[in-house]
């Protein structure tokens, strides 16, 4: 449970439980949401523009979809079966 950084990640959005869909600068989009508190927030100096998602991403925009519409902060833990016990 070390702290570890991982290298910048883009943002793509958040599902209906408040984790965020991230991807990495590659497009690699991540198998499961990550939840806010383990994000930490990367001001940039000068605006970076990015190509269209639709070109960058290496997921569909239907799974995407389905992700935002997802409740779970994390695909071994579900938010609706989450017991304080359980951590």
């Amino acid at each position: 449970m070390h702290p570890r950084y991982n290298g910048l990640m883009i943002v793509i959005s958040r599902n209906q439980g408040s984790a965020y869909i991230i991807a990495e600068l590659s497009g690699a989009v991540l198998a499961r949401p990550i939840g806010p508190f383990q994000i930490v927030p990367y001001h940039p100096r000068q605006t970076i523009t990015l190509p269209p998602l639709d070109n960058i991403l290496d997921i569909s925009t239907d799974k995407l979809c389905c992700q935002e519409q997802s409740e779970d902060l994390d695909d071994e833990f579900p938010a609706s079966n989450l017991d304080i016990s359980d951590v």
